[in-house]
């Protein structure tokens, strides 16, 4: 059974508290569900110590509250109902120094190491998911060593403690029931150029549903069948790999992506559906146009166990990462930005001329465009990451490499970027 980690304050003490908090745990440790801080009304008797708590835990976890336990951390200047609390087996209590001691000493710091609470035990244990390289403290402590040398290390700390990788399971979950069991046809995009995503999809709906699972182009060809065709991808972002795959299927497209359909007219007469486990509205948007453009509305677009807002329906893009929901501070986000647009628009040129080489066009790659990718794919700054690969929605200082020029205390200073992502598709 999962366990939360709840400390208990007495009135007043809450803000000097999460100040540390944030300096420990990391500045979004309150968007964990790991651990949570609760400050005693003034004036409330003993007796009614467990009555408040054990609301304060219903209404902070109401999912997780009949299928979790949780363990108090209390001051030892707090004084709570501890007979009731343990009475039920929910709850366990675990002392603390008093609460001027864990403002001033290190002690807090130190309990939240030992429970692997702590900012770097968190960022590390989501960080571990990627299967295809081995990201561990020490590495992500190098990576950050980069952000020290432009004196921005808390801004490298707070990237890393916002950074997402869906667990395996639980795609596999979502999909398992948003696939349903029958009556439909399970595909998936099979060719070399989509690598590990194709292979990552492929394995995961054989385990959902073999006996119909297909390849797309096969599926859709099939003038037999008659089941509505479930395509399944892994990401949804910009949307330029969806419309070149459909470009591809209409043999529209040098070379194609995914083998040309041999029937192009069932593309319009088959009832799809395209799945995914990540989605950004934005992509959503483009391949929506694409479709109604090319007169292909028997294809729909579901949601996706992860949902990005980056556009709101308006041509600006606002980035994921440093939106309103991950409570930047005014002047932090603004210099978090600035420095990660430096960083990545160069970071990008050096990706784009290696991956064309001597086909790069600098007329296809004008400045403005570089720029608009400087914070990942079309500005849409995600920092995410599948199990099995990192999406070019991401920043570039995550999987990007290279040297880079920055201002650091007023000169140029040449530095040759380090990723924290060595390995990726």
């Amino acid at each position: 059974m999962n366990q939360i980690v709840i400390i208990i304050v007495s009135a007043g003490a809450k803000d000097g508290l999460c100040k540390k908090l944030d300096e420990y745990a990391g500045f979004n440790w309150q968007k964990s569900n790991q651990l949570a801080l609760i400050e005693l009304p003034r004036g409330i008797k003993k007796a009614a110590t467990y009555d408040f708590i054990d609301t304060e835990i219903k209404r902070l976890f109401p999912l997780q509250h009949s299928k979790t336990t949780f363990d108090l951390w209390v001051p030892d200047d707090v004084f709570i109902n501890t007979a009731l609390l343990d009475k039920k087996g929910k709850y366990s209590i675990s002392p603390l120094v008093s609460t001027k001691n864990l403002r001033k000493s290190d002690s807090l710091n130190k309990k939240l190491k030992a429970s692997r609470l702590d900012w770097l035990s968190r960022a590390t244990s989501v960080l571990k998911r990627y299967n295809y390289d081995t990201i561990n403290e020490e590495q992500v402590e190098h990576w950050l060593d980069q952000f020290k040398i432009l004196n921005a290390y808390q801004i490298g700390k707070n990237l890393i403690g916002l950074f997402i990788i869906p667990e395996t399971n639980e795609i596999f979950s979502f999909f398992q029931e948003k696939l349903g069991k029958n009556n439909r046809i399970l595909a998936f995009h099979e060719d070399k150029s989509l690598g590990k995503s194709g292979a990552f999809i492929s394995t995961l709906l054989s385990k959902i549903d073999d006996n119909s699972l297909r390849k797309a182009h096969e599926a859709i060809d099939d003038n037999i069948a008659s089941q509505p065709i479930f395509i399944v991808e892994d990401g949804l972002f910009s949307g330029t790999e969806t419309c070149s795959i459909l470009e591809s299927l209409q043999n529209k497209k040098v070379p194609p992506k995914v083998p040309p359909l041999k029937n192009i007219e069932n593309i319009n007469s088959k009832q799809i559906t395209l799945h995914f486990a990540a989605v950004c509205d934005l992509g959503i948007r483009n391949v929506m146009s694409y479709l109604s453009a090319n007169n292909l509305t028997n294809i729909k677009i579901e949601e996706g166990y992860i949902n990005f807002n980056v556009s709101n329906n308006t041509p600006e893009i606002d980035p994921y990462i440093f939106q309103e929901l991950h409570n930047w501070k005014p002047e932090q986000k603004q210099k978090a930005q600035e420095l990660c647009k430096d960083i990545g628009k160069q970071l990008w040129r050096l990706y784009i001329s290696q991956k064309f080489g001597n086909d790069f066009d600098q007329n296809k790659w004008p400045t403005a465009r570089i720029e608009l990718c400087s914070l990942g794919k079309d500005g849409i700054g995600l920092a995410f990451a599948f199990t099995h690969s990192v999406p070019k929605a991401t920043l570039p200082i995550f999987w990007a490499r290279g040297e880079v020029f920055l201002n650091v205390n007023g000169h140029n200073k040449k530095i040759y970027w380090e990723p924290l992502f060595k390995k990726i598709s």
